[in-house]
C-alpha cells in the first residue's frame, strides 16, 4: 500500500466535507469564467449595436453578468468555510490518530527519538499534509473538470479553437506541474528533514547550555544551527524561485493561447462563422480560463514535501511497541473487587499504611 493510499484512509471518514468543498471550488471557477465570459460578449454587442443602431435586450446579459458575480463571491466563501472546516477537523484526528499509535511506543522505543524530533513529526508533519487536501487534491480535480468543460465550449464555435486551447491548457496543468513536482521533490524532503534537525539542535542547545559552555561547545553548537539554517533557507529560495518561473510561464501559456485563438477566430469572423462580439467573448473566455490550472505547478511542488511528512508518520506508527498489551479478556475493576470481597480479605487503606 503506497503512502497516497494510507493517507486517503485517513481522510475517508471526511470524504462528504472534502466533496462539498470540491463542488464549491468547481462552481466558483465557473461562476468567474462566466462572469469574464459573459462580460466580453455583452460590451462588445453592446458597442456593435451602438454602431449598427440596432436594437437589443441588454437585461438577460446584464443579469447573467451579476448573477455570475454574485455566484462566484457567495461560491467564494462558502468554499473557503467548507474547506478550512475539513482541513481542522482532519488535522485535529491526524493528531489523535498520530499520538494514538505514539503513546504505546513510550518509554522503550520512544528512548531512540529525540524529543524535538517527536514535536517535528506531531505539529510540522501533521501541518504538511493539509496541502495534499488544500492545495494538490482539491485544484487537480476542479482543474480536470474545468479542462473539459472549457474544451467542450469551445468546441461547440470551433473544432480547431478547442484543439487550440486544450493544448495551452494541458501544457500548463500538465506538463509545468510534472516539471516542478521533480524541481521540488529533493528539496521538499531535504526541508522536512532539515526542520526537524534544526529544531533538535536548537533544544539540545538551550538544554545543553551549561554542558556546552563547561567543554568549550558553544561555537560549534552555533555553527551546527547555522549551517541547517543556511541549508534550510537555501531550499526554500529554490523553492519560491520555481514557483515564481511557473507562474510565469503559466502567464505565458496564457498570452499565447489567446494569440492562437485570435489568429484562428479572426478568419472566421470575417468568413461570417462567428459574429464579432464572439471573438471578444472567446479571448477573455481563454484569459480566464487559466486561473484552473494555475495552482497546480505550485500544488505538486509541494507534493514531495507531503509525502516525505507522510513517511515521517508513518515511520512512528509502523515501530511496534516494545511490551505489547494482552488481547485476552480483562476483568474489570469492578468484578476484581467483588472477588476479592467473597474472599474476606481486607485492603488497607493508605491511612492503615501509615
Amino acid at each position: 500500500m503506497t503512502d497516497l493510499q494510507r493517507l486517503w484512509i485517513l481522510f475517508r471518514p471526511y470524504q462528504w466535507w472534502m466533496l462539498l468543498g470540491t463542488v464549491l471550488a468547481i462552481i466558483t471557477l465557473l461562476a468567474n469564467v462566466m462572469l469574464m465570459t459573459a462580460s466580453g460578449w455583452f460590451l462588445s454587442a453592446m458597442a456593435t449595436a451602438g454602431v449598427t443602431g440596432i436594437a437589443m435586450n441588454y437585461f438577460a446579459p446584464a443579469a447573467l453578468v451579476r448573477g455570475s458575480a454574485m455566484v462566484r463571491t457567495a461560491g467564494r466563501y462558502g468554499e473557503r468555510v467548507i474547506n478550512h472546516e475539513a482541513t481542522f477537523r482532519l488535522i485535529a484526528s491526524l493528531r489523535v490518530w498520530f499520538y494514538s499509535h505514539l503513546e504505546p511506543l513510550a518509554p522503550a522505543r520512544l528512548q531512540f527519538y529525540h524529543s524535538g524530533d517527536l514535536l517535528t513529526r506531531i505539529r510540522a508533519d501533521i501541518d504538511a499534509l493539509d496541502n495534499l487536501y488544500v492545495r494538490v487534491l482539491v485544484p487537480a480535480i476542479v482543474a480536470a473538470v474545468s479542462i473539459l468543460l472549457f474544451t467542450l465550449f469551445l468546441f461547440i464555435f470551433s473544432p480547431v479553437l478547442a484543439l487550440s486551447g486544450l493544448s495551452f491548457l494541458l501544457l500548463a496543468g500538465v506538463a509545468l506541474p510534472i516539471w516542478s513536482q521533480a524541481r521540488g521533490q529533493a528539496p521538499g524532503q531535504r526541508i522536512t528533514a532539515d526542520e526537524s534537525a534544526l529544531r533538535t539542535a536548537v533544544i539540545d542547545g538551550v538544554q545543553g547550555m551549561a554542558e556546552l559552555t563547561v567543554y568549550g561547545m558553544t561555537e560549534q553548537q552555533a555553527q551546527r544551527i547555522d549551517g541547517l539554517s543556511r541549508r534550510l533557507i537555501a531550499d526554500q529560495a529554490q523553492l519560491s524561485s520555481d514557483h515564481g518561473l511557473t507562474l510565469a510561464a503559466v502567464g505565458v501559456c496564457a498570452g499565447l493561447s489567446l494569440w492562437c485563438l485570435l489568429l484562428l477566430a479572426i478568419p472566421l469572423v470575417r468568413s461570417g462563422e462567428l459574429a464579432p462580439p464572439q471573438l471578444a467573448m472567446l479571448a477573455l473566455f481563454t484569459l480566464a480560463s487559466f486561473e484552473a490550472v494555475a495552482p497546480l505547478p505550485q500544488a505538486f511542488q509541494l507534493l514531495g514535501r507531503s509525502l516525505a511528512a507522510a513517511r515521517r508518520l508513518f515511520e512512528i506508527v509502523d515501530t511496534a511497541p516494545a511490551v505489547t498489551e494482552p488481547t485476552a479478556h480483562r476483568r474489570s475493576r469492578t468484578s476484581l473487587i467483588s472477588v476479592v470481597n467473597r474472599s474476606h480479605l481486607v485492603i488497607p487503606t493508605q491511612r492503615d499504611r501509615r
